[in-house]
């Protein structure tokens, strides 16, 4: 999955979303949407933080837990670091 980090004044200019949002090209072309956090289901939630080899759509959400925390994770702060050699 693709990440993308708005600004302050991008997520101001969001609002407080309760519903999806359509965004569009200036030719009017649909790009795609955007579903808030809270109008996902428990299942959808998790399997945001899982990395994509450890998904299936048809994985139980007991199985998803299990798998969130047995996953090892690296810090934020490792990850910006092994990031900043590429740059």
């Amino acid at each position: 999955m693709t990440h993308i980090t708005l600004s302050n004044s991008t997520k101001a200019q969001l609002g407080a979303l309760s519903e999806p949002l359509a965004f569009f090209d200036e030719t009017g072309t649909p790009l795609g949407t955007f579903t808030p956090v809270s109008r996902l289901t428990e299942q959808q939630r998790i399997a945001m933080t899982l990395p994509e080899d450890l998904l299936d759509s048809k994985v139980p959400v007991e199985e998803l837990r299990r798998r969130l925390r047995e996953e090892p994770r690296i810090p934020h702060a490792e990850v910006m670091e092994q990031l900043r050699q590429y740059l």
